[in-house]
């Protein structure tokens, strides 16, 4: 199993945490699907607050992702 540091702002480590955030767009992440992924959240915070297990890894441009995860 893969283990990732993911770097993101307070904000968006809170939706994620509770569940409101589901999707994160990043360029070139390379974060497996099913790899354990640690939530380390940055400035002012500067701490990890959690962990969750990467779904499903979409990759391809912005246009092609969002329509294959609308369905």
């Amino acid at each position: 199993m893969s283990i990732v540091l993911l770097s993101i702002k307070p904000k968006f480590a809170e939706e994620i945490l509770s569940g409101n955030k589901r999707f994160e767009l990043r360029a070139g992440s390379g974060i497996p699907s099913g790899a354990r992924v640690i939530l380390y959240v940055s400035s002012p915070v500067k701490a990890i607050i959690g962990e969750f297990t990467a779904g499903r890894v979409f990759t391809g441009s912005y246009e092609y992702v969002v329509k294959v995860v609308s369905g």
